[in-house]
């Protein structure tokens, strides 16, 4: 489906986007395949902590 791996544990695949040198970063973010977010419920919910999104924006920035 046009999907690259990234080798990075919360963005999985990238895809180039047509018509310019950008790409759509994509992952899955689930307590079952990232236990430690279990750690970070509030209220029933996940709330994915500050530094997983800097991580997350810091990896986008590299491709």
């Amino acid at each position: 489906m046009g999907l690259e791996p990234t080798e990075h544990p919360l963005l999985g695949a990238a895809v180039p986007l047509p018509e310019s040198d950008g790409f759509l970063l994509t992952g899955r973010l689930s307590p079952r395949t990232q236990p430690w977010l279990a750690d970070h419920m509030m209220l029933g919910r996940v709330v994915v902590p500050g530094s997983a999104l800097v991580e997350m924006a810091l990896r986008a920035g590299e491709e």
